[in-house]
């Protein structure tokens, strides 16, 4: 490649947000191949093929931007937007301006400005060279402005939005995790039930918790296109069915046929997707069938009528039904979105309308309950979703194309992570005004007493990977961070939902800082913040956290008390043997170091108690328990990287609900940490008093 051709795709680069390099975990700079920069770049809609189109692509691009424009969406922090930033091709030409704001209630601003230049103007093509003055501060919410120059009609999205997100308002909550595929309910049909959750949520309130934490509750395939990962949706806009309480669904008779025991031997053990799906959702339609024969449907009316996209859905999945195989490859007018009543059977439809409502409403009683005797949800909000689904059929456009999202390697996986899902289209994103984000957010924040998200760091950046390129062979692509986190705190307000960001590994500084000043809390993860080779075993617990030992994707304290998964590293190939010894000796050297800490406890037991009772006494906002934790499980519910060889976001509870609530040991466990807790809240209440005193 020629110096010209270099240059040029560089500028190119900064033109689409592309990082050209990125520090890797080990703190050294890796740059991005020339192959990995034109794909990427032709993902964002570039105009090239190889890296010899690039200097044309840059006139191409200039010349795009060499008229009046602005960004499509402006913020407004705490409503104050006194000035607009606009680009004029010709300023002289341009005297005045005619700027005119709809209000999402419906109302309208307008005016005539003079637009003043800005005193240093940047090089790059497109950027602001004027600002208009707008004047009194706006209300909350989502706006429309119109900016009529010389040549042209601006148009662009105003997000309205307060400083910071919705704060709890105890100071020092705390709550219990449990994926709802592993609980055991009374009603056990081998997989979990809202129902159930809701039994958790009030036994968890009784004990003095605050909330109750699981995996995304999304809809899922457990047959067609099968998907076990609760990461890797249907869509982000609708629950998932099968875990519905089919003895509480309206139609329900105890005469419909159904078999809740199942058949297999280890269904105590795992849930067995497709054999639990196939029993549960056959009653879930025969309950249906009874509703709809009952010939009373207007509760489902209204529900249907009050979400636009349900009937959408509902055909999308219909015809799924029908043809059985993923919409990649359905005809051309149906894989384009073009559905018609002759391709999909009607009473299909009508069940998945039926199934949403149902779903909604179970999880709408659980949300209700908090707000009287129950603890809140704490819901999570995955990255992606499944290339099969429904929202990557419906939604394409939101989605780059012929590019995958991962990580670039790491310690652990030193051949770098593809996930598998299409990355979000920036620029797509931003000329819609950020609507499928912003209708993925409130699905779960109607329901939500806190929502976390999963890897934040996509707020700011996201790895793509190339199609036919490894997961060493990405490049790191920006978003509009400043326009995301107005949304997320706008809509955290509204509902008055309390945001976490997932905040793990490797981040960049300015990820953390935008979250502290968005009012997004922090994880702190003890696997996470222990050291062998520092004075300090355990780093300090700050405060703007949600603290717990482990999450999902790691082992449980006692896997990693004995080490499990590193031998389960060595076994899977992801470590050689040299690596392998290296990671055990510092895994006994922490596990020594942590017992020492912690006044030499004696036994995996007693660690237990003395670490959460670490966290209790924290000045954490919010702790987390996993309850598996609180028995010892030596088994984790994930391993990354492992879904071929692990039955991951299989394995269920080693206890029923029932053992789990009425366990004394457990009960106090519960006591001791929400005593801790309360005192720990009181003493941060006080010394807010004295420190505003």
């Amino acid at each position: 490649m020629s110096k010209q051709e270099d240059r040029a795709l560089a500028q190119l680069a900064r033109m689409y947000n592309v990082d050209t390099s990125y520090e890797d975990v080990a703190q050294r700079t890796q740059e991005a191949s020339q192959e990995t920069m034109v794909l990427t770049l032709r993902a964002l809609g570039a105009p090239l093929t190889s890296a010899a189109d690039a200097p044309n692509a840059v006139k191409e691009r200039k010349s795009e931007l060499a008229v009046d424009t602005m960004e499509p969406v402006v913020v407004a922090w705490s409503g104050r937007l006194f000035t607009v930033p606009i680009h004029l091709a010709s300023a002289a030409a341009n005297p005045t301006v005619r700027f005119t704001i709809r209000f999402e209630t419906g109302e309208m601003r307008s005016g005539t400005v003079r637009p003043e230049p800005l005193s240093a103007r940047s090089a790059q093509p497109g950027a602001a060279t004027h600002r208009i003055r707008i004047g009194p501060t706006l209300p909350l919410g989502y706006h429309d402005i119109e900016i009529e120059t010389a040549d042209r009609v601006l148009t662009a999205r105003i997000i309205s939005s307060p400083r910071k997100a919705h704060s709890p308002l105890r100071q020092a909550d705390w709550g219990v995790f449990m994926p709802l595929h592993a609980v055991r309910g009374a009603d056990d049909w081998g997989v979990g039930s809202y129902t159930d959750l809701d039994e958790l949520a009030r036994w968890t309130a009784a004990r003095g918790g605050s909330f109750v934490g699981t995996l995304p509750l999304l809809a899922s395939f457990v047959d067609v296109c099968f998907e076990p990962s609760p990461y890797a949706p249907v869509s982000r806009m609708f629950w998932n069915e099968l875990f519905v309480d089919v003895t509480r669904a309206p139609g329900w008779s105890p005469s419909i046929a159904h078999d809740p025991r199942g058949t297999h031997a280890d269904r105590d053990a795992f849930v067995d997707y497709r054999e639990v799906g196939h029993r549960k959702l056959q009653a879930l339609r025969q309950s249906a069938e009874r509703y709809f024969a009952a010939g009373d449907t207007a509760e489902l009316d209204r529900y249907v009528n009050g979400h636009e996209r349900v009937r959408d859905y509902a055909r999308f999945r219909a015809v799924l039904d029908r043809r059985r195989e993923s919409w990649h490859v359905w005809p051309e007018r149906l894989r384009n979105g073009d559905l018609h009543d002759g391709d999909f059977a009607a009473e299909d439809e009508r069940y998945h309308q039926y199934a949403q409502w149902v779903a909604d409403t179970q999880i709408d009683t659980v949300a209700a309950a908090s707000r009287k005797d129950s603890a809140s949800l704490y819901l999570d909000l995955p990255l992606g979703v499944s290339p099969d689904g429904y929202d990557a059929w419906r939604e394409r456009g939101q989605f780059a194309a012929d590019v995958s999202t991962g990580a670039p390697p790491d310690a652990l996986f030193t051949g770098g992570q593809d996930w598998g899902f299409r990355p979000p289209q920036p620029h797509v994103q931003r000329m819609d005004g950020h609507r499928y984000f912003i209708d993925s957010l409130r699905h779960h924040l109607r329901h939500a007493g806190m929502l976390r998200l999963d890897h934040v760091m996509a707020l700011h950046r996201l790895y793509w990977i190339p199609a036919g390129l490894d997961a060493r062979q990405g490049a790191y692509v920006r978003y509009p961070a400043d326009e995301l986190f107005a949304i997320i705190t706008l809509e955290s307000t509204r509902h008055s939902t309390t945001i976490v960001g997932e905040d793990l590994g490797t981040v960049p500084r300015e990820v953390r800082e935008q979250m502290d000043k968005r009012g997004v809390l922090r994880m702190y993860v003890v696997q996470y913040e222990l050291s062998s080779d520092s004075d300090e075993t355990i780093a300090v617990v700050p405060e703007d956290v949600v603290a717990s030992v482990n999450t999902h994707d790691m082992p449980t304290l006692r896997g990693f008390v004995s080490g499990s998964e590193l031998r389960d590293q060595l076994d899977l190939g992801l470590v050689d043997e040299a690596t392998w010894q290296q990671a055990v000796q510092t895994r006994s050297r922490l596990v020594q170091r942590l017992a020492q800490r912690f006044d030499d406890a004696q036994n995996s037991h007693d660690l237990m108690r003395r670490v959460l009772g670490y966290l209790a006494a924290s000045p954490a906002r919010a702790m987390l328990i996993n309850l598996e934790d609180l028995w010892l499980e030596p088994a984790p519910q994930n391993v990354p990287g492992t879904n071929k060889e692990r039955p991951n976001w299989r394995r269920r509870s080693r206890f029923t609900l029932d053992q789990i609530t009425g366990s004394q040991d457990i009960r106090d466990i519960l006591a001791s940490i929400d005593r801790t807790r309360a005192a720990r809240g009181r003493a941060q209440v006080e010394e807010g008093s004295a420190n505003n005193g």
